[in-house]
């Protein structure tokens, strides 16, 4: 009969943790279960307990290869799984699966459909405590049945796959395969098989014991190997950056054209300060005139200086606006009250903007102005359907 759940077991050089491992898978409590172990090399006892394994528990096979790293291993184990089985989990061979764990995901699935169950995970500490992983403290708080991570996105924090039990058809529907010779080959296949699933259930409880030991993967550094020509590099004491020119500096004439830049710019003084153009009034407002700040410095009038009223009407060639008495022959209906009550124009950050709010220029100036409105425009004339006078001399009245 073939069996419904296969535990794919690669070791190497695990002698003393893989008698641990093998009795915990078998003292699971669901009696249809298919254990491959796959010997990757290992130059230690380990085979040779896992071989002990085999003799006493028909549930337990062994097959060898070479050396080639946990993802082939686990990839081997999956080729020599039972092709009947249906559903496949992997366990690392220093790690410890609790009583019952496989029979809890197990139901789970038959009950949900699901593509494959995922559950919690303790770190065993060296003095052999148990602990909540933190890595898995958010994704397993609370069981769901039937999810996605496009819906429960914090599940992309699970990328392990000891943790899990995939369903056959689902495996073999998208060939999942380990990377090979690659560290945390994990990734990836969890996470696209969280994408590609059609629902997922996460059980709360613990499923999974992760050893935390020296020398395993995700306790390994990046340390350099030593080669066949000698022994690996020393790590340099300090980091030293690479001195030398910038891209910049390495233009071909960038010095030369620097260096002219430097001979055109006029000397400044030593203590000389950029000084400060003092605004120029109307003689019909306290607000500054536009042609009174140069351009460089011209960023708004809206700050007004305060000047005192003129004791005659005067008009100021730079002003905006022409001011005066009855006598004066031009004015400009744009020009400001002095009344601070009346509203007047104004420059706020755009030259459409005014303080009355509007985007358009008062054309008539208020009551109380200084500032006379220009004369009407008379209207054009209007010509009948009909001529009614021939055109006077001066140019105005109506023609066919």
């Amino acid at each position: 009969m073939a069996p419904r759940l296969t535990v794919v077991v690669p070791l190497y050089n695990v002698e003393e943790y893989i008698g641990a491992c093998l009795a915990s898978l078998a003292e699971q409590t669901m009696p249809d279960l298919e254990v491959v172990l796959v010997d990757d090399g290992s130059t230690d006892q380990g085979p040779r307990i896992a071989q002990e394994f085999t003799e006493r528990d028909p549930r337990f096979r062994l097959i060898r290869q070479e050396n080639a790293g946990l993802g082939a291993a686990r990839n081997a184990g999956v080729r020599e799984a039972h092709p009947g089985g249906e559903f496949l989990t992997f366990v690392d061979s220093d790690d410890v699966v609790p009583p019952g764990a496989y029979a809890r995901m197990l139901a789970e699935l038959d009950a949900s459909g699901s593509d494959f169950a995922t559950g919690n995970v303790l770190r065993l500490r060296v003095g052999g405590a148990l602990e909540q992983s933190p890595m898995f403290r958010k994704p397993m708080e609370k069981a769901r049945r039937a999810t996605h991570v496009t819906r429960d996105w914090i599940l992309l924090g699970d990328r392990i796959a000891c943790n899990k039990v995939f369903r056959r058809a689902f495996w073999d529907e998208h060939a999942f395969a380990f990377p090979t010779g690659v560290l945390y080959e994990d990734i990836a296949v969890v996470l696209p098989a969280h994408f590609l699933a059609r629902s997922v259930d996460v059980v709360e409880e613990p499923v999974y014991h992760w050893r935390d030991r020296d020398g395993s993967i995700t306790t390994r550094r990046a340390v350099p190997r030593a080669s066949a020509t000698g022994p690996p590099p020393s790590p340099p004491s300090a980091v030293s950056w690479p001195s030398g020119p910038t891209r910049r500096e390495r233009r071909p004439g960038a010095p030369e054209r620097r260096a002219r830049r430097r001979e055109r710019r006029p000397p400044r003084p030593s203590g000389a300060t950029t000084p400060t153009p003092s605004p120029v009034t109307c003689g019909c407002s306290s607000r500054p005139c536009r042609t009174a700040t140069p351009r460089s410095t011209r960023r708004s009038w809206s700050t007004r200086v305060p000047s005192p009223p003129p004791s005659s009407p005067t008009s100021s060639p730079r002003c905006p606006c022409t001011c005066g008495s009855s006598g004066s022959s031009s004015v400009n209906a744009g020009c400001p009250n002095s009344s601070p009550s009346s509203p007047t124009r104004r420059r706020t950050g755009t030259p459409s903007t005014y303080a009355d709010g509007s985007g358009r220029a008062p054309t008539t100036p208020p009551s109380g102005s200084r500032c006379r409105p220009p004369p009407p425009r008379s209207p054009p004339p209007t010509c009948p359907s009909t001529p009614t006078s021939p055109r006077p001399s001066g140019g105005t009245g109506c023609c066919i």
